[in-house]
């Protein structure tokens, strides 16, 4: 994913939605730069980079809408969702509830995020 046009992150998941990324061929291109919710698995060795760093980069893309954080560890999920230009809400879902995101449409139950199928 593109940040400017000299730097690229490669979040864990990326989603894009938007029809300029949509008209690229995905055989050929690597990265686009309009995702619109993008997710980070956090690990002992990158949380303090994907909390201070990454998540304000992410930010900072205007289509944006969602910024997931995943703590297989502790099995819990944190959410940014943008609420209008520069406003975020942040939550903590309770342990064990499903991640549904408002814009775009998204729900991922918590047994298939970790796995305890």
């Amino acid at each position: 994913m593109w940040l400017s046009d000299t730097t690229l992150r490669y979040p864990d998941v990326t989603v894009y939605g938007d029809p300029r990324d949509l008209e690229l061929d995905p055989d050929v291109t690597q990265s686009f730069r309009y995702p619109s919710i993008v997710l980070e698995v956090l690990s002992p060795e990158t949380v303090v980079e994907d909390r201070a760093v990454k998540i304000l980069e992410y930010k900072s893309i205007a289509t944006v809408e969602a910024i997931v954080l995943i703590d297989p560890i502790a099995k819990t999920i944190e959410v940014h969702e943008r609420l209008d230009g520069e406003s975020w809400l942040h939550r903590l879902p309770a342990a064990g509830i499903d991640l549904i995101l408002k814009k775009p449409q998204l729900t991922l139950a918590h047994a298939d995020i970790f796995d305890l199928s």
